[in-house]
This record gives C-alpha cells, sequence and structure tokens, in this order.
C-alpha cells in the first residue's frame, strides 16, 4: 500500500504534519477565524500497483466526536452499504452510501466519544463492502498515529476558537 500526499500537499495550511500514516491539515490563524472547522485529518491510499486511488478517509475534530467522510472506489453495491470494524471487535451496523459517481462513492463517517476512543487505540479500522460482482471487498485503514494526529489537529482547532473568542470580546 502506498500514501499519496502531493495533492493533499496543494491546499498548502499554514500546519500540515504528517503523524505515522495521518496527516494534518491546519488553516493559518488568519484563514482560520473565517473557518473553525478547517482542521482535518486525513488519509489516502493508493493501489501499489496501479497507482489508482484506493480511499480516501478525512476527519475533523468537533465536541466530544469525530466526523467526516471516506471515499471509496466505484463498483460497490449500494446494499447493505459498508461495514466499519476495529480489528476483533464485533462489526458496527452498516452505514449507507451518501452520493455515488464515476469518482468513487462517499459515506459520511460520525464517531461518537467512544468510537473515537477505538480509533485512538485500535491498529487498524476495516471497511467491508460488497462489490457489483457480488465479492467481499475489505478495505483496511491504519490508526498509527492517529491519536496524536486527532491531538494535534484538536489542540489547532481550540486555539482558533479562543483567538477568535478573544477578537470578540475586546
Amino acid at each position: 500500500m502506498v500514501f499519496d500526499t502531493t495533492r493533499l500537499a496543494a491546499r498548502s495550511p499554514a500546519l500540515r504534519e504528517i503523524h505515522g500514516e495521518w496527516i494534518v491539515f491546519a488553516p493559518s490563524i488568519r484563514a482560520g477565524l473565517h473557518d473553525a472547522t478547517a482542521c482535518t485529518i486525513s488519509q489516502v491510499q493508493l493501489d501499489g500497483e496501479t497507482r489508482k486511488r484506493l480511499l480516501v478517509i478525512e476527519l475533523r475534530p468537533e465536541k466530544g466526536r469525530v466526523t467526516g467522510s471516506l471515499l471509496l472506489p466505484p463498483g460497490l453495491m449500494h446494499e447493505p452499504g459498508v461495514v466499519l470494524q476495529f480489528e476483533e471487535s464485533e462489526p458496527a451496523p452498516a452505514r449507507q452510501f451518501q452520493t455515488t459517481s464515476s469518482n468513487g462513492t462517499l459515506v459520511d463517517l460520525v464517531f461518537d466519544e467512544a468510537m473515537t476512543v477505538l480509533l485512538m487505540s485500535c491498529r487498524r479500522l476495516h471497511v467491508l463492502a460488497t462489490a457489483e460482482t457480488g465479492e467481499e471487498v475489505n478495505f483496511s485503514i491504519p490508526l498509527n498515529g492517529f491519536a496524536s494526529a486527532l491531538a494535534r489537529a484538536r489542540h489547532h482547532q481550540d486555539r482558533l476558537h479562543s483567538i477568535k473568542k478573544d477578537m470578540f470580546l475586546s
């Protein structure tokens, strides 16, 4: 598996850090004052042979949860959707696709605090789907560096909120 950061780097954020398999993006303070939700952590996976994109996951820290989206390749069946599974735990209920296009299949993600703890403590998140051929497909998302990436994004986001608050009260 190969990780591609070239397209992500085109955003030129004020903060771009690599934490294990994850990349933290945060706007400059000036840009962040207009969009405090802009701090993200993401991962892009490419097929090692074809160099085609396998998946993109982008997450945003919020109070008490983490939200974001997962872009999977085209050719997946809408039913039953995708199932997320942390290592050897029981699979979570299926999540439906939000959008399907020639670019791929988009799944909205919302992780409550308990699931966020699992993201920080497990080694892998498995995404189980069914191809249009009926074959099961298992995408594996390494969580190496996720905890430190999330902590960094939360820290930067808290800093932006604090600056905004100070500016408003001044």
